[in-house]
């Protein structure tokens, strides 16, 4: 098989470099003539194998290009890169490497022509651009920079506004993967106003596609999904199938994040039938691995895996490391949620072995983080804290205080459950400073509230007051309102727990507020039940009784008919304990009557007092009295519930 018929005429594209097949024997000296030999012939005489590959097809260019680098025949070689093959995105030959996803291959080509330096400045300018894309492809951010930047001088040197759109606008991109967001948007926003300017609508799509992504990953997918329709019409306009693609390919993505997996779907199977249309690995990569985790979320674990199942094996095949990395991570995640923890064991334990070997540390984080959640979930908190230490490590050596602060609330959390207070309380310490430091409020509610657990379980109540008060105070900046009861009742328990009960009253009472202004009617039986302690603990029977009483009745209405025993049994102490006999025949009544439970206990009770106390003497008489009240009662109850089921049959 000659050529593929992607590539234009081998003779074409000697004429376009200017080597005259005819002069070629003539060349001295020999060395060189062997190289312009091997030029023609990789150009207009190379074999492809059978199922042949996208790089097989491209070998001959490949080859020809390298022999022209040892010829130092530079403009030759540029000329070569830049020429347009018959692909579906009719791109550049450099360029087309880098949507089949061959990076490195890339790097290899921008390297060997770009050191010698000897290039036409425009044509350097794109070929740094492109050297700066395949960097971050391959997560190296700062190489990244560093070759758009370059390139952005070099387009502002020679006053090539186009150039410097494109450098600005992949500028942004290297900045937003390191969360840079003002540089990012920055960048953006120049990269725009030349695109608009120089009224080229291509790269206007591309800058708009590029802002929403940076509103997307500040999770204000409202102006995301703005900016991809922007981003999305303009591809339709000028019928751009790859600008299109991938405005599809994000709005799936945002759908994704709001839950809208109907839309979600539809945008990212449209964005992969662009894709394989196209030969657009990064684009296939990005469609195919978002419907993997919407059919995660979905449930349907089997469509899941089978489309990252197909991300992990053609990064395989192009050697990407990062992607393959993602996908058995992704694919580890969807047994996780299936709990088929075994599989996903495997897989994380593959995604640790793979990083390890790119000697990625930061890739490491998501396999060792995935597999400690995995032995935390089946309750082995000996196996899940070595992970969560491994995490702990490699965020300490890339100095990443977020992936520190993950690490510290899971090893908080664990020693909490071991009964480790001690240890549990020197991380969420750790944990507390380091999201000060960092101002992330969310997490600081985090180690506070591991702090309060934790010295509760050790009943220092002193210092789960000191973190509780603390805690109240970030929930007021952080919002969330609805919990604001739960955390005002505990602080509220914490000075009952060493009785300063008139403290713990007021607490209640701003508590039982916050409860019934956002209609939280377990919280709110919880807290009248407290009340209702704090005041007995005080020897206020009358608030006492007014408490229990309606806490029993909000625990009637969930129909928590346990709770409403404890209260029902709390109001008969109270009465007992005032003398007020008749009084405990309501809440005895209540109890009969609605929890069966209830009978059987009296019913034992009775026989206690009948057969088996009578050497007691000395109660004897108030425990035959007791039997003989509890009998009438029952009694009274059974009859009462034989004629209301006689008068029932009869309606």
């Amino acid at each position: 098989m000659k050529m593929s018929n992607i590539t234009p005429p081998g003779e074409d594209i000697l004429a376009q470099l200017g080597i005259d097949l005819a002069t070629i024997k003539l060349i001295k000296p020999r060395w060189k003539r062997t190289h312009y030999r091997a030029i023609s012939n990789w150009l207009t005489q190379y074999e492809l194998p059978s199922n042949a590959s996208n790089l097989d097809k491209i070998k001959g260019y490949i080859e020809a290009f390298r022999d022209l680098c040892e010829l130092e025949e530079w403009e030759k070689a540029s000329k070569l890169l830049l020429v347009q093959l018959n692909t579906p995105t009719q791109e550049q030959f450099h360029n087309q490497l880098y949507t089949w996803g061959y990076y490195q291959e890339s790097l290899e080509l921008y390297r060997n022509i770009l050191e010698p330096g000897q290039l036409n400045l425009n044509v350097k300018s794109i070929f740094l651009s492109g050297l700066g894309s395949c960097y971050l492809a391959l997560r190296k951010p700062n190489q990244a920079i560093d070759y758009h930047q370059q390139s952005l001088v070099i387009s502002q040197e020679i006053k090539d506004i186009i150039g410097e759109g494109r450098a600005l606008g992949n500028l942004g991109n290297a900045y937003l993967s390191q969360k840079k967001y003002s540089l990012a948007m920055d960048c953006y926003q120049k990269s725009l106003e030349i695109s608009q300017t120089a009224k080229d609508r291509l790269k206007e799509g591309g800058t708009l596609g590029n802002i929403g992504r940076f509103y997307s990953f500040r999770k204000r997918y409202d102006k995301a999904i703005d900016y991809y329709q922007q981003q999305l019409a303009i591809a339709q306009e000028i019928e751009d199938l790859n600008l299109e693609g991938t405005a599809k390919g994000n709005l799936g993505i945002v759908y994704r994040h709001l839950k809208d997996y109907e839309q979600a779907l539809n945008f990212s199977h449209s964005s992969l039938e662009i894709a394989i249309q196209l030969q657009s690995y990064s684009l296939q990569e990005k469609s195919r691995r978002n419907l993997g985790l919407i059919y995660r979320k979905l449930k349907d674990y089997t469509k899941a895996i089978e489309y990252l199942q197909h991300c992990f094996y053609t990064a395989d095949k192009l050697k990407d490391l990062a992607v393959k990395n993602k996908a058995l991570v992704d694919m580890a995640d969807v047994c996780y949620a299936n709990k088929d923890y075994e599989q996903a064991m495997e897989w994380y334990n593959q995604s640790i072995s793979l990083a390890q070997q790119s000697d990625n540390a930061k890739l490491q984080l998501h396999g060792w983080r995935g597999l400690g959640e995995t032995y935390r979930s089946q309750k082995n908190y000996t196996q899940a804290l070595d992970c969560y230490q491994e995490v702990l490590k490699i965020a300490q050596k890339t100095d990443d205080d977020q992936g520190k602060i993950g690490a510290l609330v899971r090893v908080g959390e664990i020693y909490n459950l071991e009964k480790n207070y001690t240890q549990a309380i020197d991380s969420y310490k750790t944990m507390l400073l380091l999201t000060k430091k960092i101002n992330n409020k969310q997490m600081t509610f985090m180690a506070l509230k591991g702090l309060q657990d934790a010295y509760e379980a050790k009943k220092e109540y002193e210092k789960v007051i000191v973190y509780g008060q603390e805690l109240i105070s970030i929930l007021e900046k952080v919002g969330g309102n609805e919990f604001k009861a739960n955390f005002l009742a505990d602080l509220g328990l914490a000075y009952s727990k060493i009785k300063n009960y008139n403290t713990a009253i007021n607490l209640y009472e701003q508590s039982l507020s916050e409860a019934r202004e956002t209609i939280n009617l377990e919280a709110e039986k919880d807290i009248l039940g407290r009340l209702g302690n704090a005041y007995s603990k005080l020897g206020n029977s009358d608030k006492a009784v007014e408490y229990y009483k309606q806490s029993s009745l909000v625990a009637r209405k969930l129909e928590d008919f346990w709770g409403e025993i404890v209260l029902l049994l709390s109001l008969m102490g109270i009465y007992l304990k005032q003398k007020q006999i008749l009084q405990v025949i309501e809440p005895l009544f209540r109890l009969l009557t609605i929890h069966w439970l209830a009978i059987p206990c009296f019913i034992l009770l009775i026989i206690l007092s009948l057969f088996l106390l009578p050497f007691l003497a000395i109660f004897w008489i108030a425990i035959e009295l007791s039997a003989i009240l509890f009998l009438i009662i029952f009694l009274a109850i059974v009859f009462m519930q034989v004629i209301k089921f006689i008068r029932q049959k009869k309606l």
